[in-house]
C-alpha cells in the first residue's frame, strides 16, 4: 500500500511540474522550473520610453500641454509617427486602460514586416475588457473556450501585422500561451474572428487608423485618435 501510494506522489508530482512548464502558471512549480516569467525579447521597459512614445502621439504629458488641448480640442487627434521597440512596448506594458488585460508586454520589430510579443496576460480580465470593447458574449465565450480555465498565462506571437482604414490584417507563425505551441490550425479557424474583432475594438473605441506597418525597427502610424485616448493617460501628466 505504501509503495502504491509512493508511485501515485511520484505521478502526481511529475505531473504537476510538467503543468507548471508548459502553462508557466502553476504556483512553486513554474516558478522553480523558471516559466513563469514572459519570454525576454531584450527590449527594455521604462516610463522614460514610455513618454517619449506618448510625446511621438502627440498626447499632453505637462498640464500647460493638457490646457492647449482644452482650449482647442482640434489640435488633437490627427497623427502620423513611428515609434521604437522601445516606445511601443513600454506604451503597452504600461496601458492604464480599465481592464487592460496585458502587462510586462515586448515587442521586437523586424525589417520584413514581422514582429515578435511576449508578456503576461490575465485571463480573468478578457471577459470585461472585450465586452467593454464591443465584443459578443458569443464571440467573449468563443474565446473563453480556449484559455478560461486560467486566470493569468504567459504569451509569445510571432508573425505579421499591419492596419490599412481600420482593417486588420495578420499572419501568425507561432503562438504560445506559456509552453503550449497552439496548433495552426486553431489559429487559422479563427483569423478572420480575430481580425475581425480587433477591426470593431477599433472602431469602437473611435480611432480611425489609415495606415499601422511595421518596418526598419519601428511601427508606424497615419491615424485619427479620440479625444477620450487621453484619459487613461492622465496620470503620467506632470501637474
Amino acid at each position: 500500500m505504501k509503495k502504491t501510494l509512493l508511485i501515485i506522489a511520484i505521478v502526481l508530482g511529475g505531473l504537476y511540474l510538467i503543468a507548471g512548464y508548459f502553462l508557466g502558471n502553476v504556483p512553486i512549480a513554474s516558478k522553480l522550473l523558471g516559466t513563469n516569467k514572459p519570454i525576454d525579447l531584450g527590449v527594455e521597459l521604462s516610463v522614460d520610453e514610455a513618454y517619449e512614445g506618448l510625446d511621438a502621439l502627440g498626447h499632453p504629458t505637462s498640464i500647460e500641454e493638457l490646457q492647449e488641448i482644452a482650449e482647442n480640442p482640434e489640435s488633437y487627434g490627427t497623427v502620423k509617427t513611428s515609434l521604437s521597440e522601445e516606445e511601443a512596448s513600454s506604451l503597452m506594458a504600461m496601458n492604464q486602460a480599465p481592464d487592460f488585460p496585458a502587462r510586462l508586454t515586448q515587442m521586437k520589430f523586424y525589417d520584413d514586416g514581422s514582429m515578435e510579443t511576449s508578456g503576461m496576460i490575465w485571463i480573468n480580465k478578457l471577459p470585461d475588457f472585450l465586452a467593454r470593447n464591443g465584443v459578443s458574449s458569443e464571440g467573449i465565450s468563443k474565446v473563453m473556450e480556449y484559455v478560461g480555465f486560467m486566470d493569468s498565462a504567459n504569451y509569445y506571437m510571432k508573425g505579421k501585422f499591419s492596419i490599412t482604414n481600420n482593417y486588420v490584417t495578420m499572419d501568425v507563425d507561432t503562438f504560445k500561451i506559456g509552453r503550449i505551441t497552439i496548433p495552426s490550425g486553431v489559429i487559422n479557424d479563427n483569423k478572420g474572428y480575430v481580425e475581425n474583432t480587433v477591426s470593431d475594438i477599433i472602431v469602437n473605441n473611435g480611432y480611425t487608423i489609415r495606415s499601422l506597418t511595421i518596418s526598419d525597427g519601428k511601427v508606424n502610424v497615419d491615424m485619427d485618435q479620440p479625444l477620450g485616448s487621453i484619459v487613461p493617460w492622465l496620470n503620467m501628466v506632470h501637474y
